[in-house]
């Protein structure tokens, strides 16, 4: 556990604090809520929309802009074991919070300091002079708490008088222990400005104290991690991309992500973004690689170069470093790499991100895959378990090369299963069949569930495509006929969508949407794609609608910035999934989206 662990609000603290605070005010306002909670507005409709299918609570609605929220009787015993709950997990967090400042402490009075002020006169300052005053072999003298808030000058905390900044001449003491996490910054400059010595100034919580960690690449998997990570550590983000990187320092996401958005703006993180090494290598505890890679079927070869250079460089500069690796490599690279630099600990830890909920998957995370045991390893699972809101996040200690063969069999698997939906659609659009009563009727299963089943063009995206190929490629001498089943599928699907197509006999179709998902901006090998090389492989115009684009044209097919030109010149529009727009000319919309969602 971290010294910040213990003043990090739990998740089941906020559910407490949210239940309790409606069970007292029933008319207020999602932001009313987010400002007790600190939590944002989108997580306090999260939390609502789950009370209220869990029976916590009713919503009565006053007018069309005001509601009441009404807690039921389950609410109130919910809230009744949350606060037992949190009860026991605070009494254990406070021994082990009590034992870390014991050290803390003992570390002063090896530095000759006896007589001290602390700086904040907070629930910290309760906690340190709570153990100073219960522990005999303390022998610190807290000589006064200084505080910011006049209206608490001449009042006392545990016999100890607070006092002004102006009052420290006053006051004979050996130094200044800051006690708070969140106004640390502040109460360190006012110091410095009352030129204080800053050797005198001792830190607790504080940036330099922090965890400093560099991260290789700033997309969907770097940048994520990146804001996870920045909010207890100082992270540093490199990437080659001179554009990202000044969006990152001016606190704007440049992907189309709701939660990366709304962390990267309106969070205070200590992530700071850099296209120079000599920043990004500065002796960081871990340096984590999440670079590109892709596989070449044709040439059976997967692409780990961007991997390989990064290693390389940290290896010439001899930082030591520990490097973790979360960019998708061929299953046994890790131990093989580790081999070719001895001098490096280099882990394995995959990633199971959705597009356009990178953060979201970090911050409540399905498990933890950490391909060693190691001590480092395990400082890095609790590195991600402490950025988090999830509580009970599994976590798996694995060798590295079964670590790379789950990432790659966990996301084959979620390809098979697209597969398979997409064959049920195609055996029912051929048949004249309703592919959503089927779909329902086979997940209600619970071996099977409702999840992941709306039909598409075909799986698509940064990781499917290249993971299900490479499996396959390690298959070569091993007896086997689902994996192969699973890539011809997708094939095989596409084949079908252009030919559904092709049968309403269109003189120019319209993709309306490159992007695999709702809420991203990623097309990148998306199945769309494969459709519309199909159609035009067969002499058919096609022209394309895309705002992420910019460029004119896309694979010589005319890219249209109008909306409204767009739906008239176009015989069919093509969509992957249906968005609210195309309403007005649906009998114009070839899609397969069943049930409207990813």
């Amino acid at each position: 556990m971290s010294r910040l662990d213990f003043f990090k609000t739990t998740p089941i603290h906020k559910e407490y604090i949210i239940l309790d605070y409606l069970s007292k005010n029933a008319k207020v306002t999602q932001r009313d809520i987010s400002s007790v909670a600190s939590i944002s507005l989108a997580m306090v409709n999260q939390y609502l929309d789950t009370y209220e299918k869990e029976g916590y609570l009713s919503k009565v609605y006053l007018n069309n802009k005001n509601m009441e929220y009404h807690i039921t009787e389950k609410g109130i015993q919910r809230k009744k074991y949350l606060n037992i709950k949190y009860l026991e997990s605070a009494r254990d967090v406070y021994q082990d919070a009590k034992a870390n400042i014991k050290v803390f402490l003992n570390d002063i009075m090896s530095k000759g300091f006896r007589k001290i002020l602390l700086y904040g006169a907070g629930d910290v300052a309760d906690i340190i002079l709570l153990v100073i005053n219960s522990e005999p072999e303390i022998n610190l003298e807290v000589c006064g708490i200084i505080d910011d808030n006049p209206a608490k000058h001449g009042s006392k905390i545990f016999s100890t008088k607070i006092i002004g900044i102006n009052d420290l001449k006053v006051h004979e003491h050996d130094a200044v222990l800051i006690a708070s996490y969140a106004y640390y910054e502040k109460m360190y400059d006012n110091l410095i400005k009352n030129n204080y010595d800053k050797n005198k100034i001792l830190k607790y919580f504080g940036w330099g104290e922090l965890m400093k960690i560099t991260i290789v690449g700033t997309g969907y998997v770097g940048l994520s991690n990146a804001v996870l990570l920045s909010q207890f550590n100082e992270v540093t983000a490199f990437d080659i991309n001179e554009s990202k990187i000044n969006l990152i320092n001016q606190k704007i996401s440049p992907i189309v992500d709701k939660e990366l958005e709304e962390y990267i703006t309106h969070k205070e993180l200590k992530l700071k973004a850099s296209i120079y090494e000599d920043v990004a290598f500065d002796n960081p505890k871990f340096i984590i690689i999440a670079t590109p890679t892709n596989y070449d079927s044709q040439l059976n070869y997967f692409d780990t170069s961007s991997v390989d250079q990064t290693i390389e460089k940290i290896n010439k500069r001899e930082l030591k470093s520990t490097v973790i690796i979360k960019s998708t490599v061929p299953v046994g690279y890790t131990e093989e790499i580790s081999k070719k630099y001895p001098n490096l600990e280099i882990i394995f830890s995959p990633e199971f991100l959705r597009e356009g909920k990178a953060l979201y998957d970090n911050l409540y995370p399905s498990r933890i895959i950490i391909g060693s045991n190691s001590e480092n390893a395990k400082a890095f699972a609790n590195l991600l378990l402490q950025g988090s809101l999830k509580e009970n996040t599994p976590v798996l200690f694995t060798g590295s090369t079964e670590a790379e063969a789950i990432k790659l069999f966990s996301n084959t698997y979620l390809a098979l299963r697209v597969a398979f939906f997409n064959e049920l659609d195609t055996y029912a659009e051929i048949r004249g069949l309703n592919t959503k009563e089927i779909i329902e009727g086979v997940g209600l299963d619970p071996r099977i569930g409702s999840h992941y089943n709306n039909p598409s063009f075909g799986y698509g995206g940064y990781c499917l495509p290249k993971d299900t190929k490479q499996l396959l490629a390690n298959y070569q001498d091993i007896p086997q006929n689902i994996m192969t089943a699973i890539v011809d599928a997708n094939r095989t699907r596409k084949d079908h969508i252009a030919e559904m197509i092709l049968s309403r006999k269109p003189n120019k179709v319209g993709i309306y949407r490159l992007v695999m998902k709702n809420d991203s901006d990623n097309f990148r090998s998306s199945s769309i794609q494969g459709i519309m090389k199909r159609i035009k492989a067969k002499g058919i115009e096609v022209i394309v609608f895309e705002p992420v684009l910019t460029e004119d044209t896309f694979y010589n097919s005319k890219v249209e910035r109008d909306f409204e030109k767009f739906i008239a010149e176009a015989d069919v529009i093509v969509s992957n999934r249906f968005y609210k727009e195309l309403e007005k000319v649906k009998d114009k919309v070839y899609t397969r989206d069943i049930f409207n969602r990813d």
